[in-house]
């Protein structure tokens, strides 16, 4: 049940990351550099949001081998 939050949650914030590139990206400034940059890394935050959500999972996968 965990797992599945977990995992399920990931995906969901992977995908409103992916989905609020440009809104995300104009919160705080109105520069065009400095936003083309944040778009420009927001696949790395979404990957990032991803690996960390799923990161228990593999943690408990590796102690559990051990």
């Amino acid at each position: 049940m965990v797992v599945t939050a977990s995992i399920a949650f990931s995906i969901l914030a992977t995908i409103v990351v992916m989905a609020l590139k440009y809104p995300l990206s104009t919160l705080y400034t109105s520069s065009t550099t400095v936003i083309e940059a944040v778009i420009a890394l927001m696949p790395l935050l979404a990957i990032s949001i991803f690996l960390n959500g799923i990161q228990p999972i593999l943690s408990g996968t590796r102690d559990a081998w051990q």
